[in-house]
């Protein structure tokens, strides 16, 4: 995505127009006092992150460009362990600074229940009558310490993120976290494109993160891990392909069975 596009995305949602600034039908059909001051809330924090937006990506290019140009200008002199900017993007603290501010944001409002707080509204509703909003709110509120525990969570991985030597573990630790919310704001709450944007931003940042550190990961990860003994090899391929025709026998037996033999 450009730098223009981005701009305009920010101006676009933080427009009255925007689908961001609408108040979504679940909202607008209750006149709850808690509904409405929660999505006053949840409005007025998504207004303030996107006109904060604008200002975190110019910065970020600035300091991009002007560190491209000390770099070409002035030689190396001091490339050791010791040296606390080599080797490491100055833009990469603007992106974890930032998913650290919203991951703060979400996570606190999740400790102190300004979010998953529908239950008494939707209690005596039918389930086929709410909406992907509501069931949302409604099912990770059912549980108070869940909740908790993922607001928890969240703050954790935002304390990491403002350390450069914990930033890693921080995008390890958030990452599936936040790309479970993304793929719930994109899939569950179709109609509202305000939590697209941010939890996309937020994932973008600690894949940056991530992606920084590629080489370590890999060596971690895969270079650095032992395969099976060359002597072994073929059993543990036996192994495998049993395993794989195991389930797969297990599974089509059931679907037959139950086809074939089904329950009085």
């Amino acid at each position: 995505m450009t730098c223009s596009a981005v701009f305009w995305l920010c101006s676009a949602c933080v427009n009255d127009k925007s689908p961001c600034g609408e108040l979504p039908n679940c909202a607008s059909s209750m006149h709850s006092p808690n509904l409405q001051s929660t999505w006053q809330f949840c409005r007025r924090t998504s207004h303030a992150n996107f006109r904060l937006l604008p200002s975190v990506i110019r910065y970020a290019l600035f300091s991009t460009n002007s560190m491209r140009k000390r770099i070409g200008n002035s030689p190396v002199t001091n490339t050791g362990p010791g040296t606390q900017d080599s080797g490491y993007p100055k833009f990469l603290d603007w992106f974890r600074y930032f998913g650290a501010f919203m991951l703060f944001i979400y996570g606190v409002s999740k400790l102190l229940h300004l979010q998953f707080n529908l239950q008494s509204e939707l209690a005596h509703r039918p389930v086929g009558s709410l909406n992907g909003y509501e069931l949302t709110w409604y099912y990770y509120g059912y549980s108070r310490g869940y909740a908790c525990l993922l607001g928890a969570t969240q703050v954790v991985g935002a304390s990491l993120l403002l350390f450069r030597r914990t930033s890693l573990v921080a995008a390890l630790l958030m990452m599936p976290v936040v790309a479970n919310i993304l793929l719930i704001n994109i899939f569950i709450l179709v109609d509202d494109y305000g939590p697209y944007v941010i939890s996309a931003l937020i994932l973008m940042s600690l894949l940056c993160v991530l992606w920084n550190q590629r080489h370590r990961l890999v060596s971690t990860f895969w270079s650095s891990q032992l395969p099976e003994p060359s002597k072994s090899r073929r059993m543990h391929r036996w192994i495998r392909s049993a395993i794989i025709a195991l389930v797969l026998a297990i599974f089509i037996s059931g679907s037959v069975l139950q086809h074939y033999f089904p329950k009085r």
